[in-house]
């Protein structure tokens, strides 16, 4: 249990830090509102969205057999599943070409290989990819909507 002084501390740094954090965050959010404004660039980001996630839903697929990953069995729910909501927003931004114009970045396809790597090696750990997925879209289009 943390002493008194402890929480003086935490409590003082919280207070002393949050307009900073608050502003930076506006900063953040306006600078991704900007990027956003530009179709090309939010074409880019749906469609690392689009081969990551569908990387994952490939690797969940793969292993909804392995009994230690039973936890993950909402994902197999359709309305869980993101790769065919990218391949429409991709089709509505880039045309009806968008397979063979879109291409993942060099971050997406490290991203994705990884995610390969260990869907073959330790299984378990897809947990993890699921979930800081999952969660970062949650909170990026929340954080983004707010403003």
């Amino acid at each position: 249990m943390a002493s008194i002084n402890e929480d003086d501390f935490c409590s003082e740094m919280r207070n002393n830090t949050q307009k900073i954090h608050d502003e930076s965050d506006k900063l953040i959010n306006l600078k991704i509102v900007a990027a956003l404004t530009d179709v090309k660039v939010w074409s880019q980001a749906i469609a690392d969205f689009y081969f990551v996630f569908r990387q994952i839903e490939i690797a969940l697929e793969k292993l909804k057999s392995d009994a230690r990953l039973n936890v993950l069995h909402f994902c197999a729910e359709p309305e869980f599943r993101r790769t065919e909501l990218f391949q429409k927003d991709l089709q509505y931004y880039m045309g009806d070409d968008w397979m063979t114009t879109a291409k993942p970045s060099e971050v997406a396809v490290n991203y994705c290989a990884r995610i390969e790597e260990v869907s073959n090696t330790k299984p378990v750990l897809i947990i993890a990819f699921v979930n800081f997925s999952f969660i970062f879209l949650r909170l990026f289009f929340k954080s983004f909507l707010r403003y």
